[in-house]
């Protein structure tokens, strides 16, 4: 699957591939279970696999866009038990 970028000099394609997520898709949502588009590993980047992952009161905040700043979806969780999937 592929994204666009938009950049300065135009669109250029971006290879992203569809993950499950838990989060939200507005202020007024509820958590829960999301397919969210993320952008394919680069070389530079480590691949892990969130196996828990707990949600704070400053996590709530942003998902309801409390502090004025959040885009969506959102997939708040800062705080996780993981393992590496790719290097």
């Amino acid at each position: 699957m592929e994204r666009v970028k938009a950049t300065a000099d135009g669109a250029i394609p971006v290879k992203a591939k569809e993950v499950k997520a838990f989060g939200t898709e507005a202020a007024d949502a509820a958590l829960e279970q999301l397919n969210i588009q993320r952008r394919n590993p680069t070389p530079h980047d480590v691949e892990i696999e969130i196996l828990y992952c707990g949600v704070c009161h400053s996590d709530l905040h942003t998902a309801r866009n409390e502090w004025h700043s959040t885009v969506y979806p959102c997939v708040p969780g800062h705080f996780s038990q993981s393992r590496a999937w790719s290097l």
